[in-house]
């Protein structure tokens, strides 16, 4: 097929960082996808957030923000 004829895998747009959580190798991030419900959250590995670098860093500060005030 030729390239202009192929399907690139659909990108969906993330909404928001809802919480994170530690692996065993990584880190992992609760994403809530635009235009879909709070049930459609799901856990993504940071190097599928490659376009949400900016969003992980505001998120990353605001949890930094919330530990020291408590």
């Amino acid at each position: 097929m030729p390239k202009d004829k192929q399907k690139k895998p659909k990108e969906y747009e993330v909404e928001k960082i809802i919480f994170h959580q530690s692996t065993r190798n990584s880190i992992v991030y609760l994403v809530k996808w635009k235009n879909f419900p709070m049930t459609e959250c799901t856990w993504e590995p940071k190097k599928n957030l490659k376009n949400c670098k900016v969003m992980i860093e505001e998120y990353e500060t605001e949890c930094k923000k919330k530990k020291i005030a408590s």
